[in-house]
């Protein structure tokens, strides 16, 4: 298996593996909870978007993908953009990495995580 200090997403951001991993666990989790999902989503495409009910913050601060403000973290931000999408009324996580970066052994590896 290799290095997966980082990894590599479809928009060319490079991300710390660990943070990756972790992400991806709690939007998997969150899928559970499409309200919660989408208003994440909703938050990640419009940072200025103030619709956050005080139930959703705290599912979000509970797994530190926003500050205290309610603001996401700009590495989390760009995961969830490409991670999180429409799949017509429901919401679906999809494989972010950037082709070739990460090889399928690694990426199934990391797919137990979620």
């Amino acid at each position: 298996m290799s290095n997966l200090s980082s990894v590599w997403l479809k928009d060319g951001t490079e991300v710390p593996g660990v943070l990756f991993n972790t992400t991806l666990q709690h939007l998997n989790v969150l899928q559970a909870t499409p309200n919660v999902l989408l208003e994440l989503l909703k938050k990640c495409r419009n940072p200025e978007y103030d619709g956050l009910k005080s139930d959703v913050k705290e599912v979000l601060r509970g797994y530190n993908l926003i500050d205290d403000n309610a603001n996401v973290y700009s590495m989390i931000q760009k995961i969830v953009l490409i991670a999180v999408q429409m799949d017509g009324e429901a919401l679906k996580v999809i494989n972010p990495i950037a082709a070739g970066r990460v090889t399928q052994e690694d990426f199934d590896f990391m797919s137990l995580l979620w």
